[in-house]
């Protein structure tokens, strides 16, 4: 059976299972219910905050007392610059929230919104480990949805013993007009991915979870898809985890193939825009207390091949290091009371195989920096600062990345406009030359972020963005953008997303790269599918035009199934 004919059946299966009408509601993943304040003893099972964000109405429909009503409808695929604002990509709307009975299976005091685990897509998470069904052990009374079964499968009397299941299917266009830039016929790819997984937990301190991919990429004639578009069988995550409390901490242990986010998400991200996830092979610890926690880890990158199982680990590239957070003490600003993260952190990355300009080499750098994240009130910020220094191929790096995002919700009334605006700056220089290299490092960062299409990338890039999101149905939102590009160095390229240049751009002198307008239509038909359109239009600078290319658009409708 082809893997279109398995995404064809499993909606087949989901339509005549009668999935839970819209009235009903998801029973929830511990990761994506109602929050307290930062920093209280028992933190409850989402952490994402009573904030701009994240302000629900009740499942009955009233906005509950002194918050106002966010309908956001929920999102598949990756969150826009605006959308990444609190790791909450977007919000249920309120016929699709979710029952708040945490049962935490793997206690962790920290607010969930920061714990390094990425943000909730819809009823779900991004990373699908971080969701816990505990609470189905004493499901609540009601309707509930046709997927609970699934969720919490007992293997022992006590429930203590017990197996979660979880699975995608998403069906995808890229659209390309003049790919790569040069003038040439439109490029179309389908892609269809499908993703399955269990969560086996054993006590209350043992778990292992696994996830399997098969993912397929047709059409685009000519082009040849990489092993992260057309792989038959891929491991993407496979893990045993052990917790303990020590001293009043809680400690993790998880050892295999996992999905790592522990980072500003816009250079820290398993981008779910291909059909392979990122992910990576190693060992992470975690330690949390409620109002600060820390994760060391050491992993190695992953090697796709196309087939199935022959995906190793790869011992040329090597990615270890801190992430840490701290809630910072709130404060009463402008009538609202702030919730701040403060997150920082030292990595040290290595590739054995890495080219800058005409040079192939090894590139080991060290990261080091912080982010400043959260809500007061109706606003939303997000600031990352980023220090790079290490060597490549025997020459010094000295680069630096800079990436602000703030956002404001402008009223309450029926479409609900959120504003929203983002600065980012990431060095360039050298790359051509034999002296230091300045070209900052962009390695797995959210691929949104600036481009739906993958159009251009954070080297040697800088950017001044504004965009806006109305929601003029209740599960309809709609996100456009607007952002003027430059580069700070004339004697480097302008990059794409994965880093290369675009050829012949390091040769023409000037820094107007170009303007890009980012659109996107999300449609939230119910808990578990969504459909939506996004676009992009380059329209080239002067330096584009002058070393040979061209407008481009792109264009990706999408259709998203996930239980």
């Amino acid at each position: 059976m082809t893997t279109l004919q398995v995404l064809l059946g499993g909606t087949a299966a989901w339509l005549l299972a009668g999935i839970a009408p819209a009235s009903a509601q998801v029973s929830p993943p511990a990761a994506s219910e109602a929050a307290a304040q930062p920093g209280a003893a028992a933190a409850p099972a989402d952490g994402k905050k009573d904030s701009a964000l994240e302000r629900q109405r009740t499942p009955t429909g009233p906005r509950q007392p002194g918050r106002r009503g966010t309908y956001a409808p929920t999102g598949s695929g990756e969150a826009s610059s605006q959308e990444q604002l609190t790791q909450n990509s977007q919000v249920a709307p309120s016929r699709f929230l979710l029952r708040t009975k945490p049962v935490p299976v793997f206690s962790n005091p920290y607010p969930a919104a920061a714990r390094g685990d990425g943000p909730r897509a819809g009823p779900y998470m991004y990373i699908r480990y971080a969701e816990d069904w505990s609470s189905l052990r004493r499901p609540a009374t009601g309707r509930g949805d046709a997927f609970d079964p699934l969720k919490f499968i007992p293997l022992s009397g006590s429930g203590d013993t017990y197996l979660t299941l979880s699975g995608e299917s998403r069906l995808r266009l890229n659209y390309v007009t003049n790919p790569g830039l040069r003038e040439a016929e439109a490029q179309d790819q389908w892609l269809v991915r499908n993703v399955v997984g269990a969560d086996l937990h054993v006590g209350p301190h043992f778990r292992a979870f696994g996830e399997l991919n098969s993912s397929v990429a047709f059409g685009a004639p000519g082009v040849n898809a990489s092993p992260q578009q057309d792989n038959d069988l891929v491991v993407q995550q496979l893990f045993a985890e052990v917790d303990a409390t020590v001293a009043g901490a809680a400690v993790g242990l998880r050892v295999g193939r996992q999905e790592f986010m522990d980072g500003p998400p816009n250079v820290l991200h398993i981008r779910p825009a291909p059909n392979v996830y990122t992910s990576l092979d190693g060992v992470r610890v975690n330690l949390a207390t409620s109002r600060a926690r820390a994760s060391l880890f050491s992993f190695k990158t992953v090697a796709l091949g196309r087939g199935a199982f022959d995906d190793p680990r790869d011992d040329g590239e090597r990615f270890r290091g801190i992430s840490t957070s701290f809630v910072l003490p709130s404060i009463h600003v402008g009538g609202a009371d702030t919730k701040l993260f403060l997150d920082p952190f030292y990595w040290n990355h290595r590739d054995d195989d890495r080219r800058w300009g005409n040079t192939v080499g090894r590139d080991d750098r060290d990261f080091y920096g912080a982010r400043l994240w959260g809500t007061a009130g109706d606003a939303t910020l997000d600031l990352s600062i980023i220090r790079q220094g290490g060597r490549f191929a025997g020459r010094d790096v000295s680069a630096w990345g800079l990436f602000a995002n703030a956002g404001y919700l402008l009223d309450d009334g029926p479409w609900h406009p959120r504003i929203g605006v983002h600065a980012d700056y990431a060095s360039g220089g050298g790359a051509y030359g034999t002296g230091t290299l300045k070209s900052f490092l962009f390695f797995y960062g959210s691929i949104p972020y600036f481009s739906w299409g993958n159009l251009i990338g954070p080297t040697n890039l800088s950017d001044a963005s504004i965009n806006l999101r109305v929601t003029p149905l209740p599960r309809v939102s709609v996100t456009t953008e607007v952002s003027r590009l430059r580069r700070p160095s004339e004697f480097d390229a302008v990059y794409t997303f994965t880093g290369a240049p675009y050829a012949g751009t390091q040769n023409v002198r000037g820094h107007d790269v170009g303007d890009l307008i980012k659109a996107s239509v999300l449609w939230q038909l119910n808990p578990h599918l969504s459909a939506g359109v996004k676009a992009d239009f380059l329209f080239a600078g002067d330096v584009l035009e002058r070393a040979g290319l061209h407008n481009s658009t792109f264009f990706g409708p999408e259709v998203q199934f996930r239980f």
